[in-house]
């Protein structure tokens, strides 16, 4: 069976004659790109929180975990050995307080240092 270039520019076998090529690619490229630039247009904000009891490797973790999961919050690293949290967040104040208090839970505390 002869190779054909597919509509993606790669070679494969030849499509059956009477079906149309999908291109979930392309169309998932596209969606993709769309995101991407409307990702964009949010403006982000980042403040960094003081972090206090929080030792441990587990501890770090959770907080991590726990606020990439959080409505408004893009991105969350807690420094171990500066004892603070980094926050890329929505602008949204209320964020951080929530921040804070998923801190409180796990049994430490954590209050605002910065914030743009």
């Amino acid at each position: 069976m002869p190779l054909e270039p597919t509509p993606f520019g790669r070679f494969g076998p030849p499509h059956h004659p009477g079906r149309v090529p999908r291109r979930k690619h392309l169309t998932f490229s596209i969606i993709f790109l769309y995101l991407i630039g409307m990702e964009s247009t949010i403006e982000q904000k980042k403040a960094v929180l003081n972090l206090i009891g929080a030792t441990c490797t587990s501890c770090a973790i959770t907080i991590e975990h726990v606020g990439k999961k959080m409505e408004g919050v893009s991105d969350i690293f807690v420094d171990r050995a500066t004892s603070t949290i980094q926050v890329a967040y929505d602008g949204n104040r209320e964020v951080l307080e929530r921040i804070c208090d998923l801190v409180d839970r796990i049994g430490y505390e954590a209050n605002v240092q910065a914030a743009e």
